[in-house]
């Protein structure tokens, strides 16, 4: 099973198929949905099969990088006191 969730952009050809999306479950960023050049665009995070599902129906996805790629407070956690002594406080 494909678990990898990439950061995509998704660009329909009007308002109405951006808005079809809504309703199929995806994980879309509803605050980045915007008319760009006569076209609707959206942001999102989703599985390979997702994008290719979407460019199957003829929305146009670019994939950005995968979720893990962004996560930066995962691999970066630190205690206040430490971040305090970096900081030179």
């Amino acid at each position: 099973m494909e678990t990898d969730r990439y950061f995509v952009t998704v660009t329909a050809p009007s308002s109405d198929r951006l808005k079809d999306l809504a309703t199929r479950g995806l994980d879309l960023f509803m605050s980045t949905a915007r008319k760009k050049r006569g076209e609707a665009v959206i942001e999102g995070l989703m599985t390979l099969a997702e994008v290719g599902q979407l460019v199957k129906e003829g929305y146009r996805v670019t994939v950005d990088e995968t979720m893990e790629s962004r996560a930066r407070a995962v691999g970066e956690t630190t205690t206040l006191d430490a971040w305090l002594q970096t900081m030179g406080e």
